[in-house]
């Protein structure tokens, strides 16, 4: 009879356990839906309607491709060895330029991320490259070409990078790919092409 009432005893104590984890992990999930809610409302606060409309088609999108590419996923080891280059990642000087990696100026790219464009204007000058101000860049910046294009190209996408630092995270696994839109001034039609030539890898895109 003791065993019995130990069983049904123990059989309670598990019970309770199993809806306490219920009841924490729901708790847990309201929580974070009230984050992702609130995040919005920030994000809404920094992008036109026409620019949060296009993000987060382009997050349904990542969300659906990375769905169907489930059971193709690399391996754990792959994995990690992709976090150790992302880690590594750093600016490179100029004289680095041919041992680039593909897709060099994106921020935070991977191989198992997603991009989200965003478009950044840009005008080239004949003796400068300049970010103006903008959504979420109150003033411009300006990159004057001194020594040399390559050098002033990497400022550039160096400005690129700090202006994106305010447009918060893209999502996980998920990274910003500035669409760069150029307004050339007079004079400034070969620093384009000068550009074009320095940013051929970057993984940028260029639209006139």
């Amino acid at each position: 009879m003791q065993g019995g009432e130990d069983l049904q005893q123990r059989l309670a104590a598990n019970r309770q356990r199993t809806e306490q984890f219920i009841s924490e992990q729901q708790a847990g999930r309201q929580q974070a839906a009230g984050q992702h809610v609130a995040g919005q409302r920030d994000f809404g606060q920094e992008f036109s309607t026409e620019e949060v409309t296009s993000v987060e088609q382009q997050r349904t999108e990542n969300r659906d491709s990375r769905a169907s590419h489930a059971n193709r996923m690399s391996s754990p080891a792959e994995r990690v060895g992709e976090d150790t280059m992302e880690q590594q990642r750093r600016m490179p000087s100029p004289q680095s330029s041919p041992q680039r990696m593909q897709n060099w100026g994106l921020k935070g790219a991977t191989r198992f991320s997603a991009g989200i464009s965003r478009t950044v204007r840009i005008r080239c000058e004949a003796d400068r490259f300049v970010l103006p101000a903008q959504a979420g860049l109150q003033a411009e910046r300006r990159i004057p070409i001194t020594d040399s294009v390559s050098k002033a190209a990497d400022q550039l996408v160096q400005a690129i990078w700090e202006f994106q630092e305010s447009w918060g995270s893209a999502g996980e696994q998920e990274y910003w790919r500035p669409i760069l839109r150029v307004q050339v001034s007079p004079g400034g039609e070969q620093r384009l092409s000068e550009l074009k030539i320095h940013l051929k890898n970057s993984g940028l895109v260029i639209e006139e």
